[in-house]
């Protein structure tokens, strides 16, 4: 039997620049409770009295919460995972890459791939898959971006396959602008709840 992961969506509040990371912060949380109460595993005591984090600053739940999470948040949606297993998440709207970032962040063969489309648009699309995909697989490791992210490489042209193939991905577009990108340590059901 597969293991599920949960997605707690909701759309992001149009705040000040200056306001985003706190309130964002803050709605992840609240998401992070919400999820925890409907799967039964909600403490009666402090929630931040069971929060831990590892030697990279990845957060998690002491043995007595038996879930991992992982929260991600854009200008467009914040959204908070919860699996048996550490899990990874990454939402990303649509913009305006720079190219020189291209070739930072993907594999030769990535940018090959990338460059058989013609339109900036189009690349920048297709980037944004990769970012989001290796985004997502770097917080499931829980190394933050201390992990080289030429380290894994992608494969868009049929699915998502990765270097990695201890792996599952899953990714989907949440809006027309706006991609998520899921790994996880093996195949997985998924449940989305919007709030």
């Amino acid at each position: 039997m597969k293991d599920t992961v949960y997605l707690f969506i909701k759309e992001s509040p149009d705040v000040p620049t200056r306001e985003k990371y706190k309130t964002y912060h803050k709605f992840g949380k609240e998401l992070l409770t919400i999820g925890l109460k409907e799967l039964n595993c909600l403490p009666k005591d402090n929630l931040n009295q069971h929060l831990l984090k590892n030697r990279y600053g990845k957060p998690y739940f002491d043995e007595s919460i038996p879930f991992f999470y992982n929260i991600s948040h854009s200008d467009e949606f914040i959204i908070c995972a919860l699996a048996k297993k550490e899990i990874g998440i990454d939402t990303e709207i649509l913009d305006s890459f720079n190219e020189s970032i291209y070739k930072f962040v993907l594999t030769q063969e990535e940018l090959n791939y990338l460059r058989t489309f013609k339109k900036k648009v189009d690349q920048d699309k297709i980037f944004l898959k990769f970012w989001t995909l290796k985004e997502s697989y770097i917080k499931q490791l829980g190394k933050g971006l201390s992990f080289p992210v030429q380290d894994i490489s992608f494969n868009l042209e049929d699915s998502v396959k990765s270097t990695d193939r201890d792996k599952f991905f899953y990714q989907f577009n949440i809006s027309p602008i706006s991609v998520v990108s899921i790994c996880y340590p093996e195949d997985f059901d998924l449940k989305i709840r919007r709030i």
